[in-house]
């Protein structure tokens, strides 16, 4: 028997029944994100060719690192969200009600940020397109409700911002992992081994299957395209902070690294990589101790905002920079500095006005004493 996670208290006050569970605060995890969001917003800086100046100075290997593999922050946060969603789901005994629940918390976390960052990302378009005096269509009913409803990408219609496409497949995977814990939960109550085949081999084949699949294989925007970068996360999790077997885990790390080699894009390794640190920090105090610097701990608390606005700070002001201070290694360092600094600003603005209160609510949305008496039932962990 291992206690891992959680410690309970108990309130002074005579009478008083309620527990608070104060859940371990994992500050890798949050330096991550906040990491991982901050590369991706390099790479679309210099997508956007607002630093040619800069990186014709700088070694090939640094600009390549720093910048074009950029997108590898998406694989990082796939990956976190399968540890992070594993660990939320540990403690509960998923049912009809419990899925319910997650689903909704889920949406009011999600929802309210991403649907202004929708309307900022329209405004910024229609303001552009008056300054320069260039036609503006404002996109359509039925491509906003796509969007709304996390579907653009299975339905193929216009990308409103070009990051929204990940916000697809994450809603999927949320959803996907839920399903499966409450069917295994259920089936369980039989038989672990009936739970084991119906429902954790099949999403293990599938992730293996992800893996080495080429491209194109399962259809645009369905959750198999990327499942394998979801579950190492999960994989992580079990075997690294709930110290299972990690084979499992191993076996699908080797399998991403070799078929990296020959995939056009680049994730597999990313996930790979990542969640082998996650899986060795969460075996020893780096997960919960690593990275606990202020300056980390902040930008990954405004990791979601950013993500979501900056491209609407590089569209509408990287072109601006160009054009005032012009071009060369001083400029382009200006206008890095200039971008990231505002989109860190747009974000934490957003984060104060909009996450802050929405996870609050959250949070408090059903009724707590049963959330955390299943965290006392469950606090102690069986290290098998």
């Amino acid at each position: 028997m291992v206690v891992v996670s959680t410690k309970v208290v108990r309130p002074d006050s005579a009478g008083d029944e309620k527990l608070r569970t104060e859940q371990p605060k994992f500050a890798l995890i949050q330096a991550g994100r906040g990491l991982a969001a901050l590369w991706v917003v390099f790479f679309h800086i210099k997508k956007g060719a607002l630093l040619t100046g800069l990186t014709a100075v700088l070694p090939v290997w640094l600009t390549t690192a720093l910048f074009d593999y950029g997108s590898a922050g998406v694989a990082v946060f796939f990956v976190i969200s399968g540890f992070v969603i594993a660990h939320s789901l540990s403690n509960v005994t998923m049912s009809g009600t419990r899925f319910y629940q997650f689903i909704i918390k889920r949406s009011i976390r999600l929802d309210p940020v991403y649907w202004v960052s929708i309307a900022i990302t329209i405004a910024v378009a229609a303001i552009l397109a008056w300054v320069h005096k260039t036609p503006f269509a404002l996109p359509s009913l039925k491509t906003i409700g796509m969007h709304v409803l996390y579907i653009q990408e299975i339905v193929r219609a216009p990308e409103i911002n070009i990051v929204y496409w990940t916000l697809t497949y994450e809603i999927q995977f949320y959803a996907v992992f839920a399903a499966a814990t409450w069917a295994a939960t259920v089936l369980a109550r039989r038989s672990e081994l009936i739970a084991n085949i119906v429902v954790v081999g099949p999403l293990c084949v599938l992730a293996f299957v992800a893996a080495v699949a080429p491209d194109g294989l399962f259809p645009k925007g369905v959750f198999a395209n990327y499942w394998h970068g979801f579950f190492v996360g999960v994989l992580a999790y079990y075997s690294g902070y709930m110290r299972r077997n990690a084979a499992l885990l191993l076996a699908l790390s080797v399998t991403m690294l070799i078929t990296s080699t020959w995939k056009s894009q680049i994730f597999n390794a990313p996930c790979a990589c990542t969640a082998i640190i996650l899986y060795m920090s969460a075996r020893g105090t780096f997960l919960v101790n690593g990275l606990r610097q202020p300056i980390f701990q902040i930008l990954g608390r405004f990791s979601y905002s950013l993500y979501l606005i900056h491209g609407s700070i590089i569209v509408a002001l990287g072109g601006a920079w160009g054009r005032v201070a012009g071009r060369g290694l001083v400029a382009d360092a200006g206008a890095l500095v200039f971008l990231i600094s505002l989109s860190v600003l747009a974000a934490a603005i957003m984060w104060w006005a909009i996450e802050r209160p929405t996870h609050k609510i959250a949070s408090n949305i059903f009724n707590p004493k049963d959330r955390l008496r299943e965290q006392e039932i469950h606090i102690s962990k069986v290290n098998e």
